[in-house]
């Protein structure tokens, strides 16, 4: 199944949200930042394979400063990797014709 189609249950992720909120003790992992609003965060992305709800895989960070820096760093990331797979298959295209 492709990441872009699972969708998270609403029971289970609110359940495991709150179990890594709790662990975190309600503190940015990324500046330390204590009193929110937080998101929870998967550390591997699920693109690139992360689990939804294993909580190794989550961390929590703050909403308006590390998770939206991280994201922004993972989309330029995305990008790239996009970009290079993108010329190699046009050099392979251009060596078959």
């Amino acid at each position: 199944m492709s990441w872009r189609r699972r969708r998270p249950d609403p029971e289970r992720w609110a359940i495991v949200r709150r179990a890594v909120l709790y662990r975190d003790a309600y503190t940015c992992q990324g500046c330390g930042w204590v009193g929110g609003p937080f998101d929870v965060d998967h550390i591997v992305p699920l693109h690139r394979g992360g689990e939804m709800y294993d909580l190794g895989n989550l961390q929590t960070l703050c909403r308006h400063t590390c998770h939206k820096a991280k994201t922004a760093r993972e989309n330029v990331r995305r990008r790239r990797e996009s970009t290079a797979a993108e010329r190699k298959w046009r050099a392979l295209v251009n060596d078959l014709c």
